[in-house]
């Protein structure tokens, strides 16, 4: 066999080699890395989501806070109210045409975290704090003037709710502990729901901060610390 034998030989052993089908090692070798490599993406990639929808979840809110200054400004300091049992429109209804004439206002109620939007009209997925926008329809057919607020830095004006069922659309002292983790009435299975953003809901302070608190920290809160929340 010459040289030029030798090598085509050589080049041909060599392309054999390199076209050597994968061992059931190699290929379960690969599929663990795969594996491990989704266990780790997937959680992440579902954390950030959950973050992200917070985070729009807290500009829906702050647009929400920002009407409900304005309708305020153009009252003589007074918030909305929610509709009582002597009629009137709700506070959303109230402060819709602040909205691209209403025209945005449902959207802007829809929690992205929240996979049951109420359905039945301007109420949406956050509750406003029942004692300054409260439901006994005051002389002037508004809520409380914002002069009652003390403090705004550490009294909500709204915060994530529920809906359904007893829902709490409304929130004061007596629902605080319950949000996130009541009941349906219209669910037989009486599922507890969860805190809409992980373990925590959001609230938006009358300063216009908005503030992730998790469910934990209400429960753990004493009678005057939750009065303070809400502005009693």
């Amino acid at each position: 066999m010459n040289e030029r034998t030798r090598k085509m030989q050589s080049t041909h052993d060599l392309g054999v080699h390199l076209r050597r089908p994968f061992t059931m090692v190699e290929v379960l070798m690969a599929m663990v890395i795969v594996g491990f490599l989704v266990a780790l993406l997937v959680p992440a990639a579902a954390a950030v989501r959950r973050s992200m929808q917070m985070v729009d979840c807290s500009n829906r809110q702050r647009l929400v806070y920002q009407g409900t200054m304005q309708f305020a400004q153009d009252n003589k300091g007074h918030l909305p109210h929610i509709a009582s049992a002597l009629g009137g429109p709700y506070m959303y209804n109230q402060i819709a045409s602040y909205f691209d004439n209403g025209k945005v206002i449902e959207k802007l109620l829809h929690c992205p975290s929240e996979p049951n939007h109420y359905a039945y009209g301007p109420r949406g997925d956050y509750g406003p704090n029942g004692y300054f926008i409260n439901m006994t329809v005051l002389p002037t057919g508004l809520g409380r003037s914002l002069m009652e607020v003390i403090t705004r830095d550490s009294t909500f004006m709204m915060a994530d709710a529920r809906s359904l069922g007893v829902g709490f659309w409304q929130i004061d002292v007596g629902k605080l502990k319950a949000l996130g983790t009541i009941k349906s009435l219209s669910d037989t299975t009486a599922q507890v729901w969860p805190p809409r953003h992980g373990n925590s809901m959001n609230y938006v302070f009358f300063d216009g901060r908005v503030e992730s608190i998790t469910t934990a920290r209400i429960d753990g809160m004493t009678t005057v610390e939750q009065s303070v929340l809400v502005g009693y």
